[in-house]
């Protein structure tokens, strides 16, 4: 699946799942930031951000997606500190999202992800 996503981030050039990945949950929930990033051992993870409030940006949803799963919550829109939990996202809380992959095609995590985006959500404190 083709696509005409910026990614942002590394300079690497985006997994063929993390294409079809962003392009469906794109489709459905445009605006948001993809930046590619990758482990101390190479391996490659995408970090999506949602930052709402306007310029001053009040609260930051962000998704973090590769083979594993998705890890998800309240955090900030900085990817400095690594993946979800590393930055203090609290994937485990009401609007917090922790799930393991079992093989799942990306089209179907990315149904997941918009699921999670469009829940609503309980308390916009990162």
């Amino acid at each position: 699946m083709d696509t005409a996503i910026t990614f942002t981030g590394e300079t690497r050039e985006p997994t063929g799942d993390e294409k079809t990945f962003a392009a469906l949950l794109d489709a459905q929930l445009p605006g948001m930031s993809y930046r590619l990033r990758s482990d101390p051992d190479g391996a490659p993870w995408l970090l999506v951000v949602l930052e709402l409030g306007g310029g001053g940006t009040a609260a930051t949803l962000r998704l973090d997606y590769d083979a594993s799963g998705l890890r998800a919550g309240w955090g900030p829109a900085s990817d400095d500190q690594g993946r979800a939990e590393s930055a203090g996202v609290d994937v485990t809380s009401l609007d917090g999202l922790k799930w393991d992959s079992d093989g799942s095609s990306p089209e179907m995590v990315a149904l997941l992800a918009v699921d999670w985006f469009e829940s609503p959500k309980h308390n916009s404190a990162a």
